[in-house]
This record gives C-alpha cells, sequence and structure tokens, in this order.
C-alpha cells in the first residue's frame, strides 16, 4: 500500500512539474536600429550587411538580408545579437516579417519583426519574440 501511495505522490508531482514546463515562455520586445554597411547584387537578388544599435546607439550585433524586388519580393534576414541568432523571412510589401526560429540564446523563438525605414541606410526593427 505504501508503494502505491508513494508512486502515486511521484506521479502527481511528475505532472505538475511537465504542466508548469510546459505553460513557461518567455516574451520580449525591444527596438534595434539596422544601419547598412554593405550590399550586393547576386543575379536578381539583393544581399545587404549591416550593424545592429540599440536605440541609444550601443552596437549590438550584426544582420544579413537577402531580398529580390521583382517576382515574389521574398525576404530572408538573420540577426546575430544577444548569443545567439534569428531567422525571419516574409514579403518584401509587408511591413512585418515572420521570426522562424533561432539558435543559441533565442533557440526555439518564435515572433514578427516590423520595420520602417528611417533613411536610406537606416532602418527602425521593432521584435516582438516568444520562446
Amino acid at each position: 500500500m505504501r508503494r502505491v501511495l508513494l508512486i502515486g505522490v511521484l506521479a502527481a508531482v511528475a505532472m505538475a512539474a511537465v504542466v508548469a514546463t510546459a505553460g513557461a515562455r518567455t516574451e520580449s520586445k525591444f527596438s534595434l536600429i539596422e544601419v547598412q554597411k554593405a550590399h550586393h547584387r547576386v543575379g536578381n537578388r539583393f544581399i545587404t550587411h549591416g550593424a545592429l544599435y540599440t536605440t541609444g546607439g550601443t552596437f549590438v550585433g550584426t544582420d544579413r538580408v537577402k531580398f529580390a524586388r521583382r517576382g515574389h519580393g521574398y525576404i530572408h534576414a538573420v540577426a546575430r545579437f544577444g548569443g545567439g541568432a534569428l531567422r525571419a523571412q516574409g514579403h518584401i510589401n509587408a511591413s512585418r516579417i515572420i521570426i522562424v526560429g533561432g539558435s543559441g540564446r533565442w533557440n526555439g523563438a518564435a515572433g514578427k519583426i516590423k520595420f520602417r525605414p528611417l533613411s536610406r541606410h537606416k532602418t527602425l526593427l521593432r521584435f516582438a519574440i516568444v520562446q
């Protein structure tokens, strides 16, 4: 009888731990400014390389963005900062792209990046990330 009771208690504790970790998620919201440092063309696609800064002007990382202006107008972006990298993709005509994954600190990330041009070489990026 003691064994059955002990097994029941252990099963209840294990189930509570699984439920607690399954519901745990973190949300991160922050803004960065991307300053384009270089760009080049490969076929009908453009590739840009930029530096990422906080709105206060502190350097935090880099990014690489591939896009095509013709046809589908799709964007593929990788931002490296904060102990890992985020991957995002979406349509060039939209003002946001979807975060499709990450690595390191951003492993399992999802969410979106809203963007708005500030000038020819500067873009405001607003990140909304769920892990």
